[in-house]
C-alpha cells in the first residue's frame, strides 16, 4: 500500500491493525520458547496419563531442531514477504503452524513429534515479519510501536504454560486434545489474515520536498552527498529493495543519485556503507561483528531454555515439584517480557545502540553469575529469570537495530535472513552440548512421590559451562567498543572531507572543477 493511501487511513483503523498484529504474534509467534513448561510434564509423562512419553534427551533434541528451523525460516519467509506481501506470508505461516499442531496431536513416534515441533517453529517467524510494516502507520512513534509489535511474541510463550495448566487440572485432557484444538484456533487466525492484511506492506508517509531537490545535482553537490551520511534509507526504514515495485521516491533523492553516480565512476569508497553493494556490506567488519554477536548470544539464550529442565534435574537443588513450579514461573515471566520491550525501545533512543549492545551482554553475564553463585536459592533463581527475560528482550531488537543503523535497508531482508540462518545452524549443536555437560541425575525417576535428592548420581559440568559462557560474553563486549571507535574515526575523516569540500566549493565560482581537484577528493575519500 502506498504511503499516500496509508496517510488516508483513519487513526482508529491504524490502531486496530496494530492490535490485531499484536494479538496474532501473542498467540503463535513464539510458542516454541515456552518449552520448559511442558518439558517435564506433558512431553515426558506416560501416554496413559495423557503425555507424549518422551525422554529428556529426546525433548532436548527436538527443541534443538525446532530452534534451528525457526531461525532458518526467517530467511525463507522473509523472501516470501518481500516478493508476495504480508497477506500471503501470514497465511502461509499460519497454515504451517496449524499443520504442525495437528501432526503433533496425531503423533505416536519421536520422529513425527520432532517433525510437528519443527513445523510449529517454522511458521512462527512468518507471523513476526508479516506485522513489522505496521510500525510505518505510526511515523511519530515508529520505534516504540516496532518494539511493542516484536515484544508481544513473549506472550505466546505462555501458550505451553496454559497447556500444562489444563493438562494438570483436567485428567481427561491429553496432549492430543490440546494441540488438536489449538490447530483450529490458528486456522481462525489464518482466515482473519486473509481478510484483513494488505497485499503490500504499509509504507512510511512521504515527506514534502522542495522541487529544486529533484534537479540534477551539481558536481559540488555530488561530492558533498557522496561523502556524508545518507538519510534517504533511514527515512524509509521498512521499505524493501527486493520487491518488484520499488518505491520510486527512493530514486528521486539527490543523495541516491549521487551515490549511484559515484558507484558508476568506481568511487565506491566515497559511499556510506548503507549504499555499498551487497558483497561489500556482507564482507564488512560491521556485519561480521553484528552477526557474531547475534549468533553467539542467541545460541546461549536459547540453550538456557533447551537445557533448563535438564540442569535443574542434575543440580538436585530443588524437589521435582519445585522444579515444575519454577519451570512454570520461568515461562510466565518470559511471557511478561513484553513489558521489557518498552524499555528496550526507549533505551535505544536515549543511550544509543553501542551502549545497548554492551548492556545486553552485561545482563547475560548477570544471569550467569546467579546460576554460578546462588543456584539453590529460590528467590534468587526467580530474580535470575527476570534478568534473563530482559537479556532476551534486548537481544533481538538490538540485533535488528544494529543492522539497520549501520547497513541500512537496501539489502536488509537478505542480510537479516542470513544472520538468522547462521544462528539456526548453530542451534543444531545445542543437544550435543547438553550431552557433553549433563550428568545422570536427570535420568532419575520423576515420580513426585520419590525423594530424588538423596539418590547418588553425577551432577555434570554445568558450572564449567557457565564460566565459559561468562568469558564469551566478556569477549563480545569488544564488538560495540570497536564499532564505536570506528564511528569516531569515520566522523573525523568525514569532517576532513567536508573541510576540503568547503574550501574547494569557494574556489569554484565561475570556474569549472578540475579533474585534479576531484582526484584529490577521491584520494581522501578512499581512506574511509
Amino acid at each position: 500500500m502506498s504511503s499516500n493511501e496509508n496517510a488516508e487511513l483513519p487513526l482508529r483503523r491504524k490502531i486496530w491493525f496494530a492490535i490485531f498484529g499484536c494479538l496474532q504474534n501473542s498467540m503463535v509467534g513464539g510458542m516454541l520458547y515456552g518449552w520448559a513448561c511442558i518439558d517435564r510434564s506433558i512431553l515426558s509423562a506416560s501416554t496413559a496419563n495423557g503425555g507424549a512419553g518422551l525422554t529428556l534427551s529426546q525433548t532436548t533434541l527436538m527443541f534443538s531442531w525446532a530452534s534451528c528451523a525457526a531461525m532458518v525460516s526467517t530467511l525463507a519467509l522473509g523472501i516470501v514477504l518481500d516478493r508476495y506481501g504480508p497477506r500471503l506470508c501470514s497465511v502461509l505461516a499460519h497454515a504451517i503452524i496449524a499443520l504442525g499442531c495437528q501432526v503433533f496431536a496425531m503423533s505416536n513416534r519421536f520422529e513425527t513429534f520432532a517433525l510437528a515441533v519443527c513445523l510449529i517453529s517454522l511458521g512462527g517467524p512468518g507471523i513476526q515479519v508479516s506485522i513489522v510494516h505496521l510500525a510505518n502507520l505510526f511515523p511519530d512513534n515508529q520505534y516504540l510501536v516496532l518494539s511493542c509489535l516484536n515484544g508481544t511474541i513473549s506472550i505466546s510463550f505462555a501458550v505451553f504454560a496454559m497447556f500444562d495448566w489444563l493438562w494438570e487440572k483436567y485428567p481427561n485432557v491429553g496432549f492430543r486434545s490440546l494441540f488438536g484444538y489449538y490447530a483450529l484456533v490458528v486456522l481462525v487466525s489464518l482466515v482473519a489474515s486473509a481478510i484483513y492484511w494488505p497485499d503490500e506492506p504499509f509504507e512510511a508517509p512521504e515527506k514534502e520536498y522542495d522541487p529544486l531537490e529533484f534537479l540534477e545535482p551539481t558536481p559540488e553537490e555530488d561530492y558533498f552527498e557522496a561523502t556524508t551520511a545518507h538519510r534517504h534509507l533511514l527515512e524509509q526504514p521498512l521499505d524493501s529493495y527486493l520487491r518488484a515495485d520499488i518505491n520510486p521516491q527512493l530514486v528521486r533523492h539527490n543523495s541516491y543519485r549521487a551515490s549511484k553516480k559515484a558507484l558508476d565512476r568506481g568511487d565506491e569508497a566515497l559511499i556510506s556503507l548503507k549504499d555499498q553493494p551487497f558483497w561489500r556490506q556482507f564482507c564488512s567488519g560491521t556485519y561480521f561483528r553484528t552477526v557474531l554477536f547475534f549468533v553467539t548470544v542467541c545460541f546461549l539464550a536459547n540453550f538456557y531454555v533447551a537445557s533448563f529442565s535438564t540442569e535443574m534435574a542434575d543440580s538436585r537443588n530443588f524437589s521435582y515439584e519445585s522444579q515444575r513450579d519454577l519451570a512454570r514461573i520461568f515461562t510466565l515471566i518470559m511471557a511478561a517480557g513484553v513489558l521489557a520491550s518498552l524499555v528496550v525501545g526507549v533505551l535505544m533512543d536515549r543511550i544509543g545502540l553501542d551502549a545497548c549492545t554492551a548492556l545486553t551482554l552485561l545482563l547475560g553475564q548477570g544471569q550467569i553469575l546467579i546460576l554460578v553463585f546462588v543456584p539453590d536459592h529460590r528467590r534468587w533463581m526467580i530474580f535470575g529469570f527476570v534478568v534473563y527475560v530482559f537479556f532476551r528482550q534486548f537481544l533481538f531488537p538490538v540485533y535488528i537495530a544494529n543492522l539497520t543503523a549501520h547497513l541500512g535497508f537496501k539489502y536488509f531482508g537478505l542480510l537479516n535472513g542470513l544472520g538468522f540462518a547462521a544462528s539456526g545452524i548453530a542451534q543444531v549443536f545445542m543437544a550435543s552440548l547438553v550431552q557433553v555437560v549433563q550428568g545422570d541425575c536427570n535420568m532419575v525417576s520423576t515420580d513426585p512421590g520419590e525423594d530424588t535428592q538423596t539418590v547418588d548420581c553425577e551432577i555434570g559440568r554445568w558450572m564449567d559451562l557457565h564460566v565459559v559462557e561468562f568469558v564469551l560474553m566478556g569477549l563480545l563486549l569488544l564488538a560495540p567498543w570497536i564499532e564505536s571507535r570506528e564511528k569516531l574515526r569515520r566522523q573525523e575523516r568525514i569532517q576532513e572531507l567536508l573541510r576540503i569540500a568547503s574550501q574547494t566549493s569557494m574556489s569554484y565560482g565561475s570556474v569549472s572543477p578540475s579533474p585534479s581537484n576531484l582526484d584529490d577528493h577521491a584520494r581522501v575519500g578512499m581512506e574511509l
